[in-house]
């Protein structure tokens, strides 16, 4: 229902009833006396008298009235019709999407006041050591605000959902999966929830447009912090991936000119890829001459692999390095034969003791003084 305000301002201040309590209250009383408590009485005259007494003394500067102090929709928007009156300091965040259908200027002036959800998060197996030991940042929690403020009443979405992003990406190293943000979010939504139905007064297709506006936005929450969460985890494993390959395939200097190459495990494409490089780059920089190359400890090789394999021996090779591959077993050698390479190109030793004392013989062989 919308207020005027304007209703009996033509009545003269020193003859208003509300100036004369010892008859106004107890007149108050009585009319009300039939009516359940609690009961709320607003006298449209001394609301307008004292909001312009207020915006008189203000000289000027805007004044935002604190839902807090104001929980009447009708008295809200009554209150911003009047001259020096602009936006609303609101409560809660449920408080804020409630008045928003209405009210374009809203601000969220008190995030700490969810003591409930607060203690809730506490208490919580994934995020109490999370709220536990990460000290409060005032600033940060102070650009938040504003982002989701200029998101909610300007539509300027788009450096809301980085910020969202930014979040997203630094907690996926925080060893809380994707699983407990969401029900995160879930348990805010129900709170939310519960706030609304607690504070709206409205008919119940308002309600349904501020529930559909509540749900959506946090539905894209959830999709926005999910996909980067997801891209971050996947950059992350990528990284552990490529580290593990460098520090499971070493390139070892037994003596001058001499490596050791010992892989272990299962090959691939990406880890041949990373092996081949570290073999060339061990060859150029420590000059070696001889390379043993032992595989004992890959189980098996496909077509694919077996041919970057022979590839990485050839272009060892041509960078002046004799490669001695050791440890193949009759599996490996089988799959060289079938895809057709000629096992007579390939040095090969038995074990690797046996690769590193042919690499000695050839070494001596090669020395001036042999």
């Amino acid at each position: 229902m919308a207020l005027d305000l304007r209703i009996g301002a033509d009545e003269a201040t020193d003859a208003a009833e509300w100036q004369h309590p010892e008859r106004y209250w107890p007149a108050l009383t009585a009319a009300t006396a039939h009516l359940d408590a609690p009961v709320g009485v607003v006298h449209l005259g001394a609301l307008r008298h004292n909001a312009l007494d207020m915006a008189r003394r203000a000289a000027g500067t805007p004044i935002r009235i604190a839902s807090k102090s104001v929980r009447v929709r009708s008295v809200i928007e009554a209150l911003l019709d009047e001259p020096g009156y602009h936006g609303v300091l609101t409560y809660t965040l449920a408080e804020a999407l409630w008045l928003a259908d209405t009210v374009d200027d809203l601000v969220v002036g008190y995030p700490t006041a969810e003591r409930r959800s607060i203690r809730r998060l506490a208490n919580d197996p994934d995020f109490g050591p999370l709220v536990r030991d990460v000290p409060p940042d005032p600033d940060q929690e102070a650009a938040s605000r504003a982002l989701q403020a200029a998101a909610m009443q300007r539509g300027e979405w788009e450096p809301y959902w980085d910020n969202i992003r930014q979040q997203s990406a630094g907690y996926a190293n925080a060893e809380i999966s994707l699983a407990a943000w969401i029900r995160l979010v879930h348990m805010f939504r129900i709170d939310l929830v519960e706030r609304i139905y607690g504070v709206h007064d409205g008919d119940r297709s308002d309600l349904h447009v501020v529930m559909k506006s509540l749900h959506r936005w946090l539905d894209d929450v959830i999709a926005v912090f999910a996909q980067t969460f997801v891209t971050t985890n996947e950059q992350v494993i990528a990284r552990q991936q490529a580290a593990i390959r460098q520090i499971s395939t070493p390139v070892l200097q037994l003596r001058t000119g001499l490596l050791i190459l010992p892989i272990v495990g299962a090959l691939d494409r990406e880890r041949l890829e990373a092996m081949r490089v570290l073999l060339l780059q061990g060859i150029r920089d420590r000059r070696a001459r001889v390379v043993v190359l032992d595989v004992t400890g890959v189980p098996e090789v496909d077509s694919v692999a077996a041919n970057q394999l022979i590839a990485a021996v050839v272009s060892a090779r041509m960078m002046g390095a004799e490669v001695i591959v050791s440890g193949l077993s009759a599996e490996i050698a089988q799959t060289l034969v079938t895809i057709g390479i000629d096992l007579s190109q390939v040095i090969s030793a038995g074990d690797l003791e046996g690769g590193i004392e042919m690499a000695e013989r050839m070494l001596r062989d090669a020395s001036p003084a042999g």
